[in-house]
């Protein structure tokens, strides 16, 4: 909620509510009627607080510094969150204060008030007092924390000292006590890290609050814990890895600014769609400079709401996913986004307030929730070999694409996705409609061969006016339909449809291409259009009203002109037994018996005296037999014979196309198994 000059009242009216959403803006807050009000959501108005009456339950300590205070005669403010928080003015009642601490007899407070406070927290009122700069020894123990005096700092003057609410905290190398506990909610100034060391804060369920800010300038990895963190400050990530771990790690900083070299890395935790990222490099290595090492994804809940480059930047990984979350802005600047790893991510923020290219290296990538996540019409997207870039829902994307060989534009889903952009395509490319239809109505250029997969439509409708659709290769449909509304194919270009797949014309026109296949065969030369359109050849894997003109015909597949004898179309593949012999198509092709008529075996065998006669029909051309003999028929794979068969004298009644063949085979000795084997080359 935004509030503005008026504020924003609530009246309990004797019940009891929480308020969840988080609340900014110039405007205040009054808490009216009898009753409890607990303000659980992210706070950052700047506004006056009043509670005029019931109880108001603050979370953490958000109140504005500048602002005024106000507890009516019959309100209680309720600071359980155990936290100091400064207002400049306090009035109770008709008392005005301007300086000192206030708070219930459970607090640490110089003025105590039962009757309008409750909790162990603080509202100082005035100025902060001076924060020392303290330096982490862990010379007693490893605990961090406010009620506990642990003697585990040493200030400027290298004093063993206790830490004190809103000082400033540096972890280096000095120390070897590297995981800290935290024994209860922390408000300090700025946590720093420097050094060579890695370093856990174990937030033990409590964390940080109010102002505190995190400054990681070590070459090491922090985990910062803090399953109830609600600090305010921001995050300077200057080097090393920052890694988040619990979901509420990163409060409600104000921003989070990742260096060139260094790295934010999410770890699976799922805080939802509320920090503002500031990014410049690649992280440490090239790794990216925000990661999620984990393998628990973290779709529309990642913390990264609101991203800016401030230079080019590269994020990603090759664990889990995660998205940019719905809501927010994606900030170029001018700069390049690079996506790394083989992770997936959707891109859910608006990116074209400002230019941004983004290149796509591996992975998979996605817009979701605005057509403007890859820039609108002003940015650009370079998707490299082996990556996929697409769209999730219904979505109509301006951005210019450029795919590289080996690249993927696909659907990811949940409605189809329009590209009204220019397309560049290079070499062998991928259109891939697996998880919906999609549409290009934009420019279609380069020198690419384009294979379109999967079951949906994909529709090229981009009318062919120089400039516009052309690219130059040859185009392939491997399942369901490929829609093409213009005659752009090259005339020197190849076109294939899968026997699962369709092509549709949708133009008048007769397009000119070199050679065309058709569920597997190449066909002849000549005009090619769908079964009743009346072209020269018609055939049903063709849709619509245009035609294709094929200049160079296939050489005729010998297999498909023998299995023409077979009347039904649909027992004419090679595994079919139209005749319901036991043999198959490809087997009676091999061996020259009758597709349609049960008429015996493929070898005949006969006994001559000491020997074996076998005879069998064999293709002149285009394919490969063997006699092989076994004397246990389990051998893998069976020996060839020593025996050479010869063309029979009698060729009688052999097919044309076909050889007899013979092989005279001594029966003498050991028991033995004889076959032919024969297939296509």
């Amino acid at each position: 909620m935004d509030l503005q000059a008026d504020g924003l009242k609530f009246d309990t009216d004797g019940g009891s509510a929480t308020i969840t959403n988080a609340m900014s803006g110039t405007g205040g807050f009054e808490k009216l009627g009898e009753g409890a009000l607990a303000l659980t959501g992210a706070c950052t108005y700047t506004g006056n607080t009043t509670v005029t009456g019931g109880t108001l339950i603050l979370n953490t300590a958000f109140l504005s510094d500048d602002s005024t205070l106000t507890i009516g005669a019959n309100g209680v403010l309720d600071l359980s969150h155990g936290i100091e928080d400064i207002v400049h003015e306090l009035k109770i009642g008709d008392t005005v204060h301007t300086s000192g601490t206030w708070g219930s007899s459970s607090s640490t407070a110089q003025n105590v008030d039962d009757v309008h406070f409750s909790g162990n927290g603080v509202i100082r009122v005035g100025a902060p007092p001076v924060a020392r700069n303290l330096t982490w020894t862990g010379g007693e123990n490893e605990f961090w924390g406010n009620a506990i005096p642990d003697l585990n700092f040493k200030d400027a003057s290298d004093v063993v000292v206790a830490f004190a609410g809103n000082d400033n905290v540096t972890f280096d190398d000095s120390s070897t006590v590297t995981t800290v506990l935290l024994t209860g909610t922390i408000q300090a100034g700025t946590v720093s890290f420097a050094g060579s060391q890695d370093w856990v804060i174990d937030g033990q369920g409590s964390g940080f609050a109010g102002g505190t800010g995190f400054a990681v300038n070590g070459t090491g990895t922090v985990t910062l814990g803090g399953a109830s963190s609600t600090f305010t400050g921001p995050i300077a990530v200057n080097s090393g890895v920052l890694k988040m771990g619990d979901t509420a790690s990163f409060g409600n900083s104000s921003g989070i600014s990742v260096a060139a070299g260094a790295q934010v890395d999410l770890n699976g935790k799922a805080p939802g769609a509320i920090h503002s990222y500031t990014l410049a490099g690649s992280g440490p290595e090239g790794a990216g400079a925000i990661v999620n090492s984990s393998a628990t994804g973290l779709f529309f809940t990642t913390s990264v709401k609101n991203l800016t480059l401030t230079a080019d930047a590269t994020i990603g990984s090759s664990a889990g996913r995660f998205d940019i979350a719905p809501g927010g802005t994606i900030t170029g600047n001018g700069h390049t986004l690079t996506k790394v790893g083989t992770c997936e991510m959707g891109f859910r923020g608006d990116a074209s307030g400002t230019v941004i290219h983004y290149v796509i290296n591996s992975g998979t990538a996605w817009a979701e929730n605005t057509a403007n996540a890859w820039g609108g019409a002003t940015g650009s997207v370079l998707v490299k070999s082996g990556a996929r870039v697409g769209t999730y829902g219904a979505l109509s994307i301006a951005t210019p694409v450029t795919v590289e060989s080996g690249g993927t534009l696909h659907n990811q889903g949940n409605g189809t996705g329009t590209w009204t952009g220019a397309i560049a395509l290079q070499g062998d490319v991928n259109l891939d409609a697996a998880g919906g239809a999609m549409a290009f109505s934009g420019p279609i250029t380069g020198a690419a061969n384009v294979t379109k997969v999967f079951g949906n439509d994909i529709t090229l409708s981009a009318t062919a006016t120089p400039g516009d659709v052309g690219y130059t290769g040859n185009t392939m449909v491997t399942g369901g339909r490929l829609i093409v509304a213009a005659p752009f194919f090259a005339n020197d270009s190849d076109v294939t449809v899968a026997a699962d797949a369709f092509l549709r014309l949708t133009h008048s026109s007769q397009d000119t291409i070199d050679t065309l296949t058709l569920a597997g065969t190449q066909v002849a030369a000549g005009v090619w259009g769908p079964v009743g359109s009346g072209a020269e050849h018609e055939s049903d894997r063709l849709e619509g009203t245009g035609t294709l003109l094929v200049v160079t015909g296939g050489v005729a597949n010998p297999y498909n002109a023998w299995s023409a004898q077979i009347a039904n179309p649909d027992d004419r593949d090679r595994s079919d037994d139209p005749d319901g012999d036991g043999f198959s198509n490809e087997d009676e092709y091999l061996f020259g018996t009758s597709p349609v008529t049960n008429d015996g075996s493929l070898v005949e065998a006969v006994s001559s005296g000491s020997n074996l006669i076998v005879r069998w029909n064999q293709r002149n051309a285009g394919a490969s037999y063997q006699l092989q003999e076994s004397t246990t028929m389990t051998e893998v794979p069976w020996p060839a014979s020593g025996v050479t068969p010869t063309a029979a004298a009698d060729q009688s009644g052999a097919p044309a196309d076909y050889t007899r063949m013979e092989a005279v085979i001594p029966v003498a000795g050991a028991r033995k198994f004889v076959r032919v084997s024969g297939a296509e080359n």
